[in-house]
């Protein structure tokens, strides 16, 4: 595999950058141009027919172009001025979020300036995706989803690295696992919210009062219990306690529920979405007692694929409140 052109090259933005990547499969995506395809017989045209296939749109600094051909797919992307460092990488990792799909190319060029590098790889393997198909049947990337991108596309160009941003990492495996069982998927989501909770929200500690504050309910309702001044059974009590206990970790920083609720509290995730996703967690961490259920994947008075779509939003949106009902509710704000 060659190297792309240096970063110092692309931040220069001499001769602009840009970028075309070939995918030997079919991507869904709402196509709004036509192009028209002539079929020629001893060099003469006899046959002409005109399909649905090309998107444009702009990913600033890029203008983009997504064209289904042949039963497979070109991106290509211009800028005519700066791009920025790594800005292959972000493109991508920016298009397979906006797309939920996975993007295995197969053919890239990447040109900066005068100087360009072409990139071959093997076919991949053909795959299904799960987690769009099932989830969202009646939903392909629309114009709002290329606004998304753009949006998604200057969050993780803040990430100094080459590689992947964290965020687009855990997406990854995520869209990755979606094309293997639903035990596989669950696992996966379940370890993608906790990781980007813990990248967005890294010093999330809890205070002195907070911790205080836990282990005086969790005592006072054990002396309760043993005075048996609760009408409860034991077994209620004991899972009274472990939530308690959840709230915050062993280290003394605040758990992921607890930086959940936190977010429930300001209108960016549900509860019966948080209580989703733990449901499938939990059973997902421990199959043998608690087996998951397709079902649990998406209920309809809680979505944990919903719970992960707030927690996007809010980090390359701003503050705002998740939607209702089926279907992404990856907008534009």
């Amino acid at each position: 595999m060659h190297a792309a052109p240096t970063d110092r090259a692309a931040q220069s933005g001499q001769g602009g950058a840009g970028i075309s990547l070939w995918f030997f499969h079919e991507m869904e995506f709402e196509a709004t141009a036509w192009t028209e395809l002539v079929e020629t017989v001893g060099g003469e045209p006899s046959s002409k027919a005109v399909v649905r296939d090309t998107t444009t749109f702009e990913c600033a600094p890029f203008q983009c172009r997504l064209r289904k051909h042949d039963r497979s797919t070109l991106f290509s992307a211009r800028s005519a001025g700066a791009a920025g460092a790594h800005f292959e990488t972000r493109l991508l990792e920016s298009l397979q979020f906006a797309l939920m799909q996975r993007c295995d190319w197969t053919v890239r060029q990447v040109t900066v300036g005068s100087e360009t590098c072409v990139t071959v790889r093997p076919v991949p393997r053909p795959h299904e995706t799960w987690f769009w198909v099932s989830r969202h049947q009646d939903e392909r990337a629309k114009a709002s989803d290329w606004g998304l991108m753009a949006k998604y596309y200057s969050f993780v160009s803040q990430e100094p690295a080459s590689g992947l941003h964290p965020v687009s990492r855990y997406l990854a495996g995520l869209i990755h696992a979606s094309g293997s069982t639903v035990e596989a998927f669950t696992l996966a989501l379940g370890t993608t919210v906790e990781g980007i909770l813990d990248h967005l929200y890294p010093d999330e500690e809890a205070s002195p009062e907070f911790v205080s504050l836990v282990e005086s309910a969790r005592a006072a309702l054990s002396e309760a219990r043993k005075a048996g001044a609760l009408e409860c059974s034991n077994s209620a009590l004991k899972t009274i306690d472990r939530w308690l206990g959840r709230l915050t970790t062993e280290n003394g920083r605040k758990s992921a529920r607890a930086k959940l609720l936190a977010l429930e509290a300001q209108g960016v995730v549900k509860m019966p979405d948080i209580e989703a996703w733990e449901t499938i967690r939990n059973r997902a961490v421990h199959p043998s007692s608690m087996p998951v259920r397709p079902a649990e994947c998406g209920q309809a008075g809680g979505d944990p694929v919903r719970l992960l779509h707030g927690l996007l939003n809010h980090a390359i949106c701003g503050p705002r409140t998740p939607p209702e009902g089926q279907g992404s509710p990856m907008v534009e704000p």
